[in-house]
């Protein structure tokens, strides 16, 4: 079980996050440059307050990027600010925090 765990600022990574029913996500949805909805998770957390100040830190950070992150073409990481491996700038639609069991998929298509 995890105490608190989130991720450093620059390298979101949905890789090696160890999720237990009952735990709290935090999640970035996003709308990438094929115009698909994706929701990504960032973070896992033991109780809500954690998750809430996870999702603050990132919050903040995308506020600085106007709205922005980039992401790895797998969208297994997210970075604010534009580095070899996340080459795909990606506009946030959304930020929440969600309670275990939760999906991180696509969410919508758009033809």
């Amino acid at each position: 079980i995890l105490a608190s765990f989130t991720i450093p600022a620059f390298a979101l990574s949905a890789a090696g996050l160890v999720v237990h029913p009952g735990q709290w996500s935090t999640l970035i949805e996003i709308f990438d440059n094929s115009q698909n909805h994706y929701l990504l998770k960032t973070s896992v957390n033991d109780d809500p307050e954690a998750c809430l100040m996870a999702l603050q830190d990132s919050a903040s950070q995308i506020k600085h990027t106007s709205g922005f992150v980039w992401i790895n073409r797998d969208k297994s990481v997210v970075n604010y600010e534009s580095k070899p491996d996340t080459s795909d700038k990606v506009r946030v639609l959304q930020l929440r925090c969600a309670l275990e069991p939760v999906e991180t998929e696509i969410t919508k298509l758009h033809w």
